[in-house]
């Protein structure tokens, strides 16, 4: 099942930009799992760069594998299906 996400900031609520924020299951779980994106176009793909950037496993499927090569080069785990994608992760991105 996933997960509801909540983005807290890492210093006591004291805003501060994207710097410093971390995301953690809403049930306290780890922060380190993984987020599965579905879709590498012009969001998807923003979004997978920015997830990777932030140190999140984050798999990623498209219908087109040149969609997914260069999102592979920046550290997305290339899913080969959208269910394989999906399986076990916290966070879905559709």
């Amino acid at each position: 099942m996933l997960e509801a996400v909540a983005w807290r900031l890492a210093d006591g609520g004291r805003p501060r930009g994207r710097k410093g924020t971390v995301m953690a299951g809403a049930d306290g779980g780890d922060a380190g799992a993984a987020v599965a994106v579905i879709g590498a176009g012009i969001m998807g793909s923003a979004m997978t760069r920015n997830l990777v950037a932030a140190g999140l496993t984050t798999r990623v499927w498209d219908r087109s594998a040149s969609a997914t090569g260069p999102l592979a080069d920046a550290g997305a785990v290339v899913a080969a299906s959208a269910p394989h994608a999906v399986q076990g992760a916290a966070v879905l991105r559709a």
